[in-house]
């Protein structure tokens, strides 16, 4: 890095804009904008153009230049702020868990207009989001549906379940927050009018062939099996008894996972899930009974 006489915050962002674009670093501007507002405590990335030509302290200097190498290295950025946006709602995130993606969005505002269908002053709607890792896909849903719900959150992975009971806590002061550690439906006792399930379903040479920030992400919560599809092949079998009657699951999967998954569920498959980017992301699964 450079040494002029006044690293103002334009200047700066400038350069590591640039710096971030020749080490070929995702989102090289966002990433610039976001440490630089991370290191001088603003609450939003516009600050900055306010205050343009405001110096730099040296401390600042400082502890930008160890975040640029932390981004440069290939840390995913959610992990050097440990925070991560999901439909608008601010999400904690720590290394070791799966960091929340725009794709899941989709997801969430499906299973959000479904809540919202239901009879705004029937007693509280039991949603269970299953591999919840931070939490945001269950969380979100029931705080944007603005409904009364219980909500369950499930993992095999403690490091998971803390940060989604903290994100839980954060967004939803006020609901019947359950934190329980399952592998898969093993400790469920109850059922749900919803099931929200984030699986892992990378294929195994999916997984070989990952590169950059995704290899920084636990596979723990990528692996799908060989063929990816281990944990749908669960959900198929066991998801209807953990349903209430006329309940539903809102469940992501791969965009090349659609015949596989459309087989598996059959004639529950109630609807296809997309992105918006129009790929395949996910399913409505409901058992015809």
């Amino acid at each position: 890095m450079a040494n002029p006489e006044r690293w103002t915050l334009q200047r700066m962002l400038r350069w590591s804009t640039d710096y971030f674009k020749d080490k070929r670093v995702n989102a090289p501007r966002y990433s610039a904008e976001t440490l630089l507002s991370m290191i001088c405590g603003f609450s939003q990335r516009m600050d900055i153009y306010v205050q343009f030509d405001r110096p730099l302290e040296e401390h600042e200097l400082q502890a930008y230049k160890l975040l640029i190498k932390r981004r440069v290295a290939g840390e995913p950025l959610a992990y050097i702020t440990g925070t991560q946006n999901f439909l608008g709602l601010d999400f904690s995130v720590v290394k070791g868990v799966l960091i929340p993606r725009f794709d899941t969005e989709n997801i969430a505002i499906t299973a959000v207009e479904w809540l919202r269908n239901k009879d705004k002053d029937a007693s509280p709607h039991a949603v269970l989001d299953l591999c919840c890792g931070t939490g945001a896909l269950g969380i979100a849903t029931v705080k944007l549906s603005h409904r009364q719900c219980d909500l369950t959150l499930a993992d095999i992975d403690p490091l998971a379940l803390d940060c989604s009971r903290d994100n839980g806590w954060k967004h939803l002061p006020q609901s019947d927050l359950k934190v329980i550690k399952s592998n898969m439906f093993e400790c469920i006792d109850h059922q749900f009018d919803v099931i929200l399930c984030n699986p892992p379903y990378l294929t195994q040479y999916e997984i070989d062939q990952l590169d950059g920030e995704m290899t920084q992400e636990p596979t723990i919560a990528l692996y799908g099996g060989e063929d990816g599809l281990d944990f749908y092949r669960i959900l198929a079998e066991n998801y209807s008894r953990y349903l209430k009657p006329n309940g539903c699951m809102f469940v992501e999967a791969g965009y090349q996972q659609k015949n596989q998954l459309r087989d598996l569920f059959g004639n529950a498959w109630q609807d296809e899930i997309y992105d918006k980017a129009d790929r395949f992301r996910g399913a409505h699964i409901s058992p015809v009974y």
